[in-house]
């Protein structure tokens, strides 16, 4: 399979507004290679287009190819793959998601990418 590419959708970069939130998440070799596929959306149900670059991993909203997290991947080696933050948008007007519920938000969509 090939990993989806930031030129393969219409992206905008984050806003100036975020907040950093450590993660400190260990993942396995499997885990980081579904990481780094991506994700392309196929149909308007689809809600985001993330992708994998220079050890960040871009969530965009689809529809509107607004930035809304960035988070950092460490591989020291394929044993020990960290992903140790999150940079989340706090532009309300492209993510207006109470600050107690943006990690969460975070993590449902970081796992779901496991299960695709």
């Amino acid at each position: 399979m090939k990993s989806v590419q930031k030129s393969a959708w219409k992206v905008k970069e984050m806003s100036n507004e975020t907040r950093l939130i450590p993660i400190n998440m260990r993942i396995t070799e499997e885990e980081f290679h579904c990481l780094k596929l991506g994700v392309k959306p196929k149909d308007m149900d689809d809600r985001w287009f993330i992708y994998f670059e220079n050890n960040q991993l871009y969530f965009h909203r689809s529809w509107t190819g607004s930035c809304i997290f960035i988070a950092s991947i460490t591989e020291k080696s394929p044993d020990d793959i960290l992903i140790t933050d999150v940079r989340i948008t706090q532009n309300k007007q492209e993510f207006n998601v109470p600050e107690k519920k943006q990690k969460g938000l975070f993590l449902n969509l970081l796992y779901s990418m496991f299960t695709l």
